[in-house]
């Protein structure tokens, strides 16, 4: 059987002197991407970009005079139903990417071809293993280290421009993206805070649960004694709601602080709503249903797609076209992504639309029932 994913020898490059690029594109602030993600609002908004494109089917076209053609064996189309590699589905593969771009700025992939100059394998490679340089020819070019506990998971080396897949977030320099966690740090770092805050608050608390009041004079071991008869009566929730008898003239002054006294609820969502500003994601896709209603989800839903997942199908597109189909396919295929998926839950917009392509001459009732995944009827 053929294998699609064998690996062929990196071929041998001349080492020039270098401007070294060092650690552009990844975060240089106190916040990584991996802290990052310990606020769910990121990993959320995270989740909800990479895999909406994730989930959405992907087609190879070629253009031709009397319109675009379905290339189902075209050597890209094979990558995205066989898997781009051995270890990831295509699904995983444009996950994965997606959200290093989302996470780091940048996201990259070895483009591995045959004698052919054919596209035979896409390895994704963590951007903190890469680092950019600009050679003297000013050329790009990209050194990829192994992982060092994970074993040989991706091809070592040093690769250039043509030779990778790197989707950038937007650019200062036009080489590297720069990383949206980068770029507004003090609402990561404000975020953060926040969750240590809370933290705090749930492991010793901020305040005292009771204040004991006494009119009497006592000495520092009587109070030690005190307290420590008083926890060993009444602490814990195994002794919770014991009947409390005091002497000695002792008053027990219950003392309480809610986190809206220490504007902590207020702070958490205020971080949301900020978090979400910097992905372009509505907070209500993230399931904060404060200001949320029935008429504005919906809205939302369309906003999210049109906003944010189109720009990002855009980039990746582009980004295919420039650097994986070779020769002359790259002036007449194209990646694209199916978008209809999207109106899957809603059922009666779905019907409706396909209605009105029907009626306007647009699509035929088998090329409908094709679409819902239904066989053509004869004589339709």
């Amino acid at each position: 059987m053929l294998n699609l994913f064998k690996r062929k020898k990196l071929e041998t490059r001349a080492r020039f002197e270098s401007n070294h690029w060092g650690e552009a594109g990844r975060p240089r602030g106190a916040t990584s991407p991996r802290q990052a993600e310990q606020l769910s609002t990121v990993s959320a908004c995270v989740s909800l970009i990479s895999s909406s494109i994730a989930s959405l089917p992907a087609y190879v076209y070629r253009e031709t005079e009397k319109g675009k053609e379905l290339q189902s064996k075209h050597p890209l189309a094979r990558l995205i139903k066989c898997g781009p590699n051995e270890l990831q589905t295509w699904p995983g593969f444009v996950e994965s990417l997606i959200a290093s771009t989302l996470l780091t700025g940048n996201g990259l992939a070895i483009i591995e071809r045959d004698t052919a100059g054919q596209v035979q394998a896409l390895r994704f490679v963590p951007w903190s293993f890469v680092t950019v340089l600009v050679l003297r020819s000013g050329r790009v070019a990209y050194d990829v280290q192994n992982e060092p506990t994970g074993g040989l998971i991706w091809p070592c080396g040093r690769y250039l421009a043509g030779d990778v897949l790197h989707l950038r977030d937007r650019s200062d320099n036009g080489v590297v993206g720069v990383s949206r966690l980068r770029r507004a740090s003090q609402v990561l770092e404000m975020g953060l805070t926040v969750n240590d805050f809370a933290q705090s608050w749930f492991d010793r608390g901020m305040s005292p649960s009771g204040i004991l009041e006494t009119d009497l004079d006592m000495s520092p071991h009587q109070e030690e004694s005190l307290h420590r008869s008083f926890e060993s009566s009444y602490a814990g929730s195994t002794r919770a709601g014991r009947m409390m008898l005091l002497s000695g003239g002792l008053k027990y002054k219950s003392q309480s602080t809610t986190a809206e006294d220490g504007e902590l609820l207020t702070s958490r969502k205020f971080t949301t709503e900020e978090i979400c500003r910097i992905f372009g994601v509505s907070p209500i896709m993230v399931a904060d249903l404060s200001r949320g209603t029935f008429t504005n989800s919906v809205e939302m839903g369309r906003q999210f797609v049109r906003l944010c997942l189109q720009s990002w199908i855009e980039k990746f597109r582009a980004e295919v076209a420039r650097s994986v189909f070779a020769g002359d396919d790259c002036f007449d295929h194209c990646l694209d992504f199916d978008l209809s998926s999207f109106m899957r839950a809603d059922d009666l917009a779905r019907w409706q639309s396909h209605k009105l392509a029907i009626d306007a001459q647009i699509l035929t009732a088998n090329e409908v029932r094709e679409i819902e995944g239904y066989n053509s009827l004869p004589g339709v």
